[in-house]
């Protein structure tokens, strides 16, 4: 079967590089925005970390004669000698260059994505020599704290939004909730919530007006075939961060203690996608980062640590259990252990994500059993699906006390729940573990491989979740929701579910990851509208207060 795939993949691959798409090659205005806008958030937030050190030794940086720079730009034949401090100053000069003067050794042809590019890989190169790795704890080292705020930077500064919270809308075409519309409805008695519902409903026609727009706005058929089929067959390339997957705030939270929490915007940080996978170095920069400042980063992953059968790897876009377990390796390492509150949850297992198969094939399972499955499931099982670290183990107790008393909120003892009852239960639950593994961190990442699919319907849960919060809230204090600040995050709300999709794949969101977001999302506003002993179970155990998207 894999000879198979591997001989069609030749045929419809025409001429493609081995990373950038066939259907790349019309390079669209949007596109190449997108990488010159991080590279001008890049360069700000860098620019001012290096003129806060410029006086430490402003000489030294240019040590490295002409000949070695020109050495270090040519990332792709980087020399074995890895020691030698000046290689790891020359690359951290390549991204000074661009930083500075938005160039790089006069090479001012250079688009956006070139310059991203060599931005990333040359913090990859420093964070790959030897001296780094003898220096990388150093809490006195200058040069090596700039390495690693630069990966800060590019993991958890970059913010994109008000370009994202317009990408969907200029793709689709589908026109923007506006202020008149929604005064109208609340004078014919339609509260917010109801609107709401309206728009997750809503939410189809944005999908199926993506699907019709033309080829230079996203990937045609035979451009999707082709990335699945590199998702498959290409492992050895895969390496999102340099694939069209760039990090960014995706949106920032508030928290019960008021505190900001970046939620960021993330492809799973991990390089090729068989025996030899690794962690790239820039996110354990990042991580070090981090723990140098004594901050924290919860990271919920959707990857499945299942191996996969023959048919879920040609279903499912291979087997992801490499990456998921080089994550869950990095979550005990003792460097990152401390810095890091890791889990995975399961979102594809036909059996329990799904409730088709196995001990959840019944339509109608007894909820006291089907809770005992699902508490031994979720925390005491391992490689199928789940895992906590260390740091995530420590909130074990809390999640299971939570979680018990979300299904006494939900359904009556005794009862027995049906399929859908079932997956709005997991999807809720999962809601809430990521809230309280969140409560520690500065940021947070909640992502599948690509962060476009499982991921994004689980950001647009927590979205949906925390901006009901903040409705419900101020009725309580007996006040009206601003209008004008219900449309914005309404339209901020619809963008943020399509908008990752287009742009790492220049595509729509996965139809069957929409829907499972649209059940439980109706499921959830009708429990909040209908069911006072789950509203009040939400209002008092739900912790994120308030979610911007500016």
């Amino acid at each position: 079967m894999k000879t198979f795939l591997f001989f069609l993949f030749l045929l419809l691959s025409f001429k493609s590089a081995p990373v950038v798409f066939a259907a790349e090659e019309k390079i669209d205005v949007w596109k190449d925005e997108k990488y010159r806008l991080v590279v001008r958030e890049f360069s700000k937030e860098f620019a001012t970390v290096l003129r806060q050190n410029i006086n430490i030794n402003q000489q030294e940086i240019n040590k490295s004669n002409k000949k070695e720079v020109r050495e270090c730009l040519n990332i792709e034949n980087i020399l074995d000698d890895k020691d030698n401090n000046s290689r790891y100053l020359c690359y951290l000069k390549n991204i000074s260059e661009i930083v500075l003067n938005d160039d790089l050794l006069n090479q001012s042809e250079m688009n956006g994505r070139e310059k991203y590019y060599t931005i990333v890989k040359n913090i990859r190169a420093a964070l790959s020599t030897n001296f780094y790795m003898a220096n990388k704890d150093s809490t006195d080292n200058q040069w090596i704290s700039l390495i690693q705020n630069a990966s800060f930077i590019l993991y958890s500064q970059i913010n994109i939004r008000p370009f994202v919270n317009e990408l969907t809308f200029k793709v689709s075409k589908y026109p923007k909730i506006s202020l008149e519309k929604v005064k109208e409805e609340k004078d014919s008695k339609i509260n917010l919530l109801n609107y709401l519902e309206q728009v997750v409903v809503e939410l189809t026609s944005v999908h199926k007006k993506i699907l019709e727009a033309p080829n230079e706005a996203k990937i045609d058929r035979l451009g999707k075939i082709k990335q699945t089929l590199i998702g498959h067959l290409k492992d050895t390339n895969f390496d999102p961060i340099l694939q069209s997957n760039v990090p960014y705030q995706k949106l920032i939270y508030k928290y019960k203690n008021n505190k900001d929490k970046l939620c960021l915007h993330l492809g799973t940080p991990t390089i090729r996608n068989d025996e030899s996978a690794e962690v790239n170095p820039e996110f354990k920069g990042f991580l070090k980062f981090l723990e140098k400042n004594n901050l924290k980063h919860t990271y919920v992953s959707f990857q499945s640590n299942i191996p996969a059968s023959m048919f879920k790897w040609i279903t499912r876009q291979g087997d992801e259990s490499y990456r998921a377990h080089c994550l869950e390796k990095l979550s005990a390492d003792l460097e990152f252990r401390k810095t890091l509150t890791f889990a995975a949850l399961d979102k594809d297992s036909d059996d329990f994500y799904w409730q088709k198969s196995g001990a959840f094939l019944d339509e109608y399972i007894y909820s006291k059993d089907f809770y005992k499955k699902f508490e031994e499931r979720v925390f005491n099982s391992r490689n199928k699906g789940f895992f906590l670290s260390d740091a995530a183990v420590n909130h074990k107790d809390q999640m299971i006390s939570l979680i018990k008393s979300l299904m006494d909120s939900l359904y009556p003892k005794g009862k027995y729940l049906s399929r859908s009852e079932r997956k709005n239960f997991i999807e809720l639950a999962y809601l809430l573990i990521m809230d309280n593994l969140s409560s520690d961190s500065y940021s947070l990442n909640f992502s599948c491989k690509d962060d476009i699919d499982r991921g994004t319907a689980a950001k647009a849960m927590l979205f949906l979740a925390t901006f009901t919060k903040e409705i419900l809230d101020t009725q309580k204090r007996g006040e009206d929701y601003d209008p004008k600040l219900f449309v914005e995050k309404t339209n901020h709300f619809i963008s943020s579910i399509f908008a990752d999709a287009l742009m790492v794949r220049k595509r729509e969101i996965i139809d069957e990851r929409l829907k499972r977001f649209q059940e439980v999302a109706i499921f959830f506003i009708n429990q909040i509208k209908t069911n006072k002993q789950f509203k009040e179970f939400f209002i008092n155990n739900f912790n994120f207060t308030e979610v911007s998207a500016k």
